[in-house]
């Protein structure tokens, strides 16, 4: 994730849950290969994203509308999840 995306995540106003799994669930990224390229990312234990609610929706989606989804970089979701 950006810079700006964790910044503004930070700064929502949700519910207490959402708060709580923003604050545990995202982690900056300091060493390795994804560094200067990405800023923050999820803390996927078990390979599930921590937003994600029980139903399979994202939490933050949920609450807060598409725009609060993260930018992704120019290659996509599995770049992102450091898969490519």
């Amino acid at each position: 994730m950006t810079k700006r995306t964790i910044s503004l995540w930070k700064r929502e106003k949700g519910s207490a849950e959402l708060n709580a799994r923003l604050e545990s669930g995202m982690r900056r990224i300091k060493k390795g290969p994804m560094v200067g390229t990405h800023y923050g990312e999820f803390v996927m234990d078990h390979i599930a994203c921590p937003l994600l609610r029980e139903d399979g929706l994202c939490m933050l989606q949920a609450e807060n509308g598409h725009g609060a989804l993260p930018e992704l970089p120019p290659d996509g979701i599995l770049s992102a999840l450091g898969i490519l």
